[in-house]
């Protein structure tokens, strides 16, 4: 299965590079020119992966980031920001808001193409063990009710077991007074 990567960017070279690049490496390329395009383009279908471009013409990355983080449809999009900017404030703040990676431009394709494929196959084990992790909540969850329903039913067990020579010895006494 291809995965499929938005890249947020208003720069042609940037667009025209990734639509490039991308495809020779099996991914599907989906573009949007503005941060609004690109959120309303989340909306109608999610990516596997979002290259997000700091500084856009409509508003910053980080707004994008942060509108797309606080979604509950698509914060858990894997997105990796691409900007000219080198400063160690903005690689922070970009991880703060939830973003996997921070690359600089220019950039090295096969630098790109690295981390795109090892964020797409962290998300992937993520979303496994995730699933694994509810599969097993849900079956402690039923272990837990079976065993719950064996202790009341060896309880009330145990109870009879209790009570049963009592039983007996009160029958024996109350029918010793009868002949037969």
């Amino acid at each position: 299965m291809r995965s499929e990567i938005l890249v947020i960017d208003d720069s042609p070279d940037i667009l025209s590079l990734t639509s490039k690049v991308l495809p020779e490496e099996n991914y599907r390329v989906r573009v949007a020119t503005t941060g609004k395009e690109g959120i309303a383009s989340c909306g109608r279908r999610q990516p596997d992966l979002i290259l997000l471009d700091l500084r856009l013409f409509d508003e910053s990355g980080y707004d994008v980031c942060a509108t797309l983080k606080e979604d509950p449809k698509t914060k858990e999009i894997p997105i990796i920001f691409l900007s000219a900017s080198d400063e160690p404030l903005d690689k922070a703040k970009s991880l703060a808001l939830g973003a996997v990676d921070f690359i600089t431009k220019p950039f090295h394709s096969m630098e790109l193409l690295a981390r795109i494929s090892t964020h797409l196959t962290l998300h992937r084990l993520q979303n496994q063990m995730k699933t694994l992790n509810e599969e097993l909540e849900h079956r402690v969850a039923q272990k837990t009710e079976e065993l719950t329903r064996i202790y009341k039913a060896s309880q009330a067990l145990s109870e009879e077991i209790l009570y049963y020579p009592l039983l007996c010895n009160i029958v024996k006494s109350a029918s010793a007074g009868f002949p037969y």
